[in-house]
């Protein structure tokens, strides 16, 4: 959303933070413990079903769905609804048009990070550095799925991560670590949270670039719209089969 005579508020201060560590550990024990519950559902009915490897990555597809609004959601119980706060708190403010720049920036540097990271390993040598594809190859076989997955990838995907992520972990734990620490610690989150061990280092650091956006500008609109522009290129990639 951008503002074209306004410019863009401030990072909310610190007394309108009103979350911390202990709310940040309640959110993250929730969906820690819904993913090992889903997980340790989906094995036995994998096995009643004799289902696929295929047939159970669709599924863990279709999943991902609401699990996005499961990210969004606890993140707002523990911070705009446990404190009767406006979502303003968690970066909904308006992004001026003379800031709209950040935006690019971050997806450059998105795809710099990507590609250093990859240069490095490849150079290297380092065989189990190399990033593998995060998109089962059911995705590509099955025209429903693709669509699911586009959904979730596209537009589910930058507004419920950048919410848990940097409107509610990194602003949440900057009172206590500092912007460094808290872009350090969410972006290792963040990481992780993609379950994808030879992709936590640069998803690590493109975690940290998005924090870095979000407190230059204190607009959660420029992280959505780089992590929307980012996702929507690796879709298109996708579909298009290169």
């Amino acid at each position: 959303m951008l503002n074209e005579t306004e410019p863009p508020p401030a990072a909310a201060p610190a007394d309108r933070i009103a979350w911390g560590p202990r709310e940040i550990a309640q959110a993250l024990g929730i969906l820690v413990a819904g993913v090992l519950f889903v997980s340790a559902c989906l094995a036995p009915v994998a096995l009643a079903f004799s289902l696929s490897k295929a047939q159970v990555e669709g599924i863990a597809i279709v999943i991902n769905l609401p699990f996005e609004f499961a990210f969004l959601g606890v993140a707002a119980i523990f911070s705009v609804g446990k404190y009767r706060l406006r979502w303003s708190a968690l970066g909904f403010r308006p992004l001026a048009l003379d800031q709209a720049w950040v935006i690019a920036a971050t997806v450059v540097g998105m795809f710099a990070i990507y590609l250093a990271y990859n240069l490095i390993v490849q150079l290297t040598g380092v065989d189990a550095l190399r990033p593998n594809s995060s998109v089962p190859a059911v995705v590509r076989d099955h025209r429903a799925l693709m669509v699911i997955f586009g959904i979730v990838a596209v537009l589910a995907a930058p507004i419920a991560e950048e919410t848990l992520f940097r409107g509610f972990l990194f602003s949440g734990l900057a009172k206590r670590l500092g912007v460094f620490g808290a872009a350090l610690a969410s972006g290792l989150l963040f990481s992780l949270a993609h379950q994808q061990p030879t992709l936590i280092i640069p998803v690590a650091g493109i975690g940290m670039l998005f924090a870095w956006a979000y407190a230059y500008t204190g607009s959660l609109w420029t992280n959505i719209g780089a992590h929307f522009i980012f996702n929507l290129f690796g879709f298109v990639v996708i579909v298009g089969g290169w």
